[in-house]
């Protein structure tokens, strides 16, 4: 792709949209994971990230009927991949319930949600 020598990612950020609907979460999962093996995190931290991303999908999408487009974004930095995930329709996400906090407390390094989206980092050099 770009004529750089060395095979060090890059800063760089990746968008999606996609249909509020469980069954397009796999198009999502596969961004992370490619991101995660470009950084050189281990098959167990690449799971993280699947899991992470699932968890906030289903956290945006509870209770919605119709269901939202969803904008979900990549930022590498360094060993770093930050994730968010937004709702199309501009509401408040509702809030995480407490099995959905400890979940991504155990698979990321730092998550929450800010203003309207919900946000995760996860380091290679951290947890595993």
């Amino acid at each position: 792709m770009g004529s750089d020598s060395d095979d060090t990612p890059h800063d760089h950020e990746v968008e999606l949209w996609i249909p509020g609907d469980s069954r397009h979460i796999g198009a999502a999962r596969a961004v992370a994971a490619a991101l995660g093996a470009d950084l050189g995190f281990d098959l167990d931290q690449i799971d993280d990230l699947r899991i992470a991303l699932s968890e906030a999908v289903g956290v945006a999408l509870e209770n919605q009927t119709p269901t939202p487009k969803l904008h979900v974004r990549f930022s590498v930095s360094g060993d770093q991949v930050t994730m968010s995930v937004t709702r199309s329709d501009g509401l408040p996400l509702p809030p995480m319930d407490l099995l959905a906090e400890r979940i991504l407390a155990s698979v990321v390094d730092s998550s929450g949600v800010v203003g309207h989206e919900i946000v995760m980092k996860k380091s290679r050099n951290l947890r595993s």
